[in-house]
Formats: structure tokens, C-alpha cells, sequence
């Protein structure tokens, strides 16, 4: 990892855990999102998001966040570099998926899978 700014990678959810409270920021710049976990776990341990603004990530984030127009460079390095610079000493989300489990998401998503199974 020798003075690298960017980096990848591969461990556990412990080590991945680590890595999110240690991060100054998590960006994530998807045009398209299936659920987007990880900016619930950022958001879970206080991260600072820099999130494209489309729907889903709103939804996701509780529109809590920092979003910037995915078809805008200058809105990008401009969001960008207020989030790496600015000195709000913490950040505490209200978002409610906070307060889940993963178990619990794993539970909702097994009753709507068989939900949809039985309405075939």
C-alpha cells in the first residue's frame, strides 16, 4: 500500500469494517444501483458519501450525503473536494436502514423471494 491514495482490497467483513471507519470519504459514482450496501455501511459507521445523484442512492442514502450531477465534471471535483476538505467534526446519520441487520435484510429478501414463488 506504500503511498498509494487509491487502493484495493480483498478481506473480510472485519478488515472492510476497519477500512470504511478509516476512509476520509466513500464515493460511489454508479449510473446504475442494485441496492448499494455500501454506502449503508459507510453511512453506519459515520463515513462522509459522495454519491451520484440518481434515485436509488437517494433512496438508499435518505438522501443524506453529498451528490453530485454524474453528467458534470466540474460538479464532481467541486463536491469532491468540498467533502475532502470540510471540517464538520462528525456526521450522524438518521438514516432508518441503519437500525437493520444484515440478518434482517437477508430475512425480508428470503420472504419476498418466496412471496413472489407463491404468486406463480
Amino acid at each position: 500500500i506504500e503511498n498509494k491514495k487509491i487502493y484495493f482490497i480483498d478481506g473480510n467483513d472485519l478488515e472492510l469494517n476497519y477500512v470504511y471507519k478509516k476512509a476520509k470519504l466513500y464515493v460511489c459514482s454508479s449510473l446504475y444501483e442494485g441496492f448499494g450496501l455500501p454506502v449503508i455501511e459507510s453511512q453506519k459507521v459515520n463515513s462522509r458519501i459522495l454519491l451520484s445523484d440518481i434515485p436509488v442512492l437517494r433512496e438508499i442514502s435518505n438522501n443524506e450525503g453529498i451528490f453530485y450531477n454524474h453528467n458534470n465534471i466540474e460538479d464532481f471535483v467541486s463536491k469532491l473536494r468540498h467533502a475532502l476538505l470540510s471540517k464538520t467534526e462528525k456526521i450522524v446519520y438518521k438514516n432508518k436502514l441503519l437500525e437493520r441487520s444484515w440478518k434482517l435484510f437477508v430475512n425480508d429478501f428470503e420472504d419476498l423471494f418466496f412471496a413472489i414463488l407463491d404468486k406463480k
